[in-house]
């Protein structure tokens, strides 16, 4: 008898910790267009949700759908910011394990590294040039601080591997964040 297949990585992942808020953080840095940012946001659904569904059944995304979403982080003091501010409110958004406080992630949304919109993300996916990549950009929360300075760099990430590939990967210790260069797309 054939052994059952085997469930993604990261829907086991998210079963045994029991986190119910999961999902990577996105921030947008770029403010300037906001007709550009809506449509950004319109096909950049689609193209997350058509990756999950692709998964075979066997994955068992379906167990954990109503867990799983991408938070967009939308406000004006991260407008016009570089990956170092990114990483550094990122940072700020962790440091506090025991606060009460509204605005500290939750586990399933601590990552080493995060992700932000810019313009030429934004571009990637409204207007994307024939075989371009559509992408979001990546940077480690340890950007801008002299703890782990080669583990420091930002890079494109493909939408259609963020929640299969890339998520897992920087929830998992095991996997170093410079093995994670590989499935993203050179620097940004």
């Amino acid at each position: 008898m054939d052994d059952p297949p085997e469930r993604h990585t990261l829907v086991k992942l998210i079963e045994e910790a029991g986190w119910d808020d999961n999902g990577p953080v996105v921030s947008r840095t770029y403010l300037a267009d906001a007709s550009l940012w809506k449509q950004f946001i319109e096909l950049w659904d689609p193209i997350l949700q058509c990756t999950m569904d692709a998964a075979p059944d066997s994955a068992g995304f379906e167990c954990i759908g109503d867990r799983l979403q991408v938070r967009i982080v939308d406000d004006e003091a991260l407008g016009n910011k570089c990956p170092d501010d990114v990483a550094f409110a990122h940072r700020l958004c962790e440091d506090d394990d025991d606060s009460e406080e509204v605005g500290f992630l939750e586990p399933g949304l601590r990552t080493r590294m995060c992700l932000f919109v810019d313009q030429e993300c934004m571009e990637s996916v409204t207007a994307p040039r024939a075989d371009a990549l559509l992408f979001v950009k990546a940077v480690s929360v340890r950007l801008g601080t002299t703890r782990w300075p080669e583990q420091a760099f930002v890079s494109k990430v493909a939408i259609e591997s963020l929640i299969t590939e890339v998520y897992p990967a920087l929830l998992l210790p095991e996997i170093s964040v410079t093995e994670l260069r590989p499935i993203m797309d050179g620097d940004a």
